[in-house]
């Protein structure tokens, strides 16, 4: 009897052991698992966020140094002969009522000195075959002979550069005393003439592209800015003593040349994680995330690299999964001690803990849908000869889609239909935003374009975390048969008169909340007079099969092929086909379908509501 109760006991703790051993395995695999997914998400996010910062700061970097290249063109004479020498007798009168030497091209100069003042600290005019200096304008610290002497000085240095000079252009990074920037050179007059060849010059400090672009990205702690010239020369970096190394040669790691070498060759955008510490020059570098966004600065293609700090996400995720790791240790011991009766307890009140908070969680989801459904219209248009029905079906609790319909002061009727990125409460509280704009823009407007771009200016002011939204504005003008739409980047809607649809052949315009000064021009089109409509989201198109195809444009249009007694009737023929392709598999993104019907009685169906 002892020997049996000692074997049991043995058997017994050597089965725990093993469990224990299991549970120990299987909970390090799960936690680094874990770990690892949570981390790639989050760098999935920062990367999106951090590509459309490069996009943004690479356009503020072209157009800083077009808008000094647009003065030149704008203002410049058309031969360089129209910047004359000025008469002896002018000269001589101007010398002995001013203090500074005036002639015409001097005139002419201050006229684009005045333009340009503050983005460029010196602005002159050589003589490219000789080097003269004829005329210059700089900063207001330095006299006229200190900013004179400086441009003499460039022209020395940079003659050969300058006498060939034939178009607009920038010149390579150069240093001027204690200013480092650029060039911007144009040629004065039409055909170049050699013997007549002069050229205005304006030199860029790169400290105030930097203050003016780069300071807002450099100013945050894990994230920063560089940029690099047409040669692979560093000119702007967070840290200055990197600034004048080149990234094809100077950087110790052959991966980074290679990565660099490759994307100014392919002349595109990248983004890419370096795991790995690298050195450029004497100057270390953490792993990062790195965008490498180009830059079209004149006639040459330069490069803006944002970079940030892979132990920033490490940061972030690292305290969760201690916390993992310290209660799966606790458990691990619980269940070594054998304590069976507390265990239960414990998961029981676990239990009942997370089925409140679900159930809480539910109820408030719940809510949201409910709110959402208010901003949606509830029923057709009454007495007009028009039949209309959609649907939206929210991927998660919650959508990010919309759709709305009303009436104009003037009897016209305004459909809109919009998706917003991503799902769930962020896009929703957008999407609730966007519906409000459209609702007290329009009716005020009542133009789809100008009200795109008013929703647009109020979007772009707004702080969304990098979420856009595509828009489809159309106003129907049911007595003449026609229709005018403004689109943002949203697919074009199917038109058909009984037979096969096609989509509306409208431009493709940029999405909301990107740029506040895009334009988004109205479209007008005659429509049949017994025309079918269909507007819808991604989500109709990008729905999955299990095999994992897309629905795509041509299976919606071929699955509505043919005429409908409703526009209810088309709303279900196109979801019994999406419901088929899909065989069950969950959709990937919000579903929403507009159908329009002109020129047809109401036919009665269910009362519209967007299906939950």
């Amino acid at each position: 009897m002892e020997n049996a109760a000692r074997r049991f006991a043995r058997n017994v703790l050597l089965a725990h052991v093993v469990l224990l051993l299991l549970v120990i395995v299987f909970v390090i695999l799960g936690v680094r698992e874990l770990q690892s997914s949570a981390r790639a998400q989050a760098i999935d996010q920062a990367r999106a966020t951090q590509e459309l910062l490069a996009k943004q700061t690479a356009l503020g970097v072209q157009n800083y140094y077009e808008s000094v290249r647009g003065v030149f063109d704008l203002l410049k004479p058309m031969q360089a002969e129209e910047l004359p020498e000025t008469p002896p007798g002018v000269q001589r009168l101007m010398e002995r009522t001013t203090t500074r030497p005036f002639d015409f091209r001097h005139a002419y100069t201050q006229a684009v000195w005045h333009s340009v003042e503050g983005r460029v600290s010196l602005l002159f005019i050589v003589d490219a075959k000789h080097g003269n200096v004829l005329t210059v304008f700089g900063d207001e610290g330095d006299s006229y002979d200190a900013q004179k002497e400086k441009a003499r000085q460039i022209a020395k240095q940079n003659l050969a550069w300058i006498d060939g000079v034939n178009d607009a252009t920038i010149s390579p990074f150069l240093h001027v005393g204690d200013e480092a920037g650029h060039l911007v050179a144009v040629p004065l007059g039409g055909p170049i003439n050699k013997a007549n060849h002069r050229v205005m010059l304006a030199l860029v400090p790169m400290s105030r592209v930097e203050k003016k672009l780069l300071a807002e990205v450099n100013r945050e702690d894990a994230m920063a800015a560089m940029l690099v010239d047409a040669s692979g020369t560093i000119v702007s970096n967070f840290n200055p003593d990197t600034v004048g190394l080149n990234v094809l040669k100077d950087s110790r790691d052959p991966r980074t040349r290679a990565m660099a070498a490759k994307q100014m060759s392919a002349g595109t955008a990248a983004t890419e994680i370096f795991e790995y510490a690298d050195k450029i020059g004497d100057v270390e570098f953490e792993p990062s995330m790195v965008t490498i966004q180009p830059v079209s600065v004149l006639d040459q293609k330069w490069w803006l690299v944002i970079s940030s700090r892979l132990s920033t996400v490490d940061r972030i995720v690292g305290p969760l999964f201690r916390e993992v790791i310290i209660w799966a240790a606790f458990l691990i011991i619980a269940m070594t001690a054998i304590l069976v009766s507390t265990a239960v307890q414990v998961i029981r009140g676990r239990v009942r803990l997370e089925r409140m908070q679900h159930e809480v969680l539910n109820r408030e989801l719940l809510q949201a849908r409910e709110i959402q459904l208010n901003w949606l219209p509830e029923s057709n248009l009454a007495g007009r000869t028009l039949d209309i029905a959609a649907i939206n079906t929210p991927a998660s609790h919650v959508s990010g889609d919309f759709y709305n319909w009303f009436e104009l002061p003037d009897g016209r009727i305004v459909i809109a239909i919009g998706d917003v990125t991503g799902h769930g409460m962020a896009a929703a509280f957008l999407m609730a935003t966007t519906q409000m704009l459209i609702r007290t823009s329009m009716p005020r407007i009542a133009d789809p374009g100008l009200c795109l771009e008013e929703v647009n200016r109020q979007l772009c002011i707004q702080v969304f975390n990098g979420q856009f939204v595509t828009m489809e504005i159309m106003v129907l003008d049911l007595e003449n048969a026609t229709v005018d739409i403004a689109t943002a980047g949203h697919p074009p809607p199917l038109v058909g008169s009984g037979e096969e649809f096609k989509p509306l052949g409208i431009d493709p315009q940029l999405v909301l909340g990107v740029e506040p000064s895009t334009r988004f021009p109205t479209q007008r089109f005659q429509l049949p007079r017994n025309a079918n409509l269909l507007l819808y989201t991604d989500g109709v198109i990008d729905a999955q099969s299990a095999t994992g195809e897309r629905f795509s444009e041509e299976g919606l249009a071929a699955c509505i092929y043919g005429k409908f007694d409703n526009a209810q009737a088309m709303l279900d023929t196109v979801l019994e086909a999406i419901n088929d392709f899909r065989k069950g598999r969950d959709l990937n993104d919000d579903l929403t379908l507009v159908a329009i019907q002109l020129q047809v009685a109401p036919a009665p169906h269910d009362e519209l509501v967007a299906a939950k």
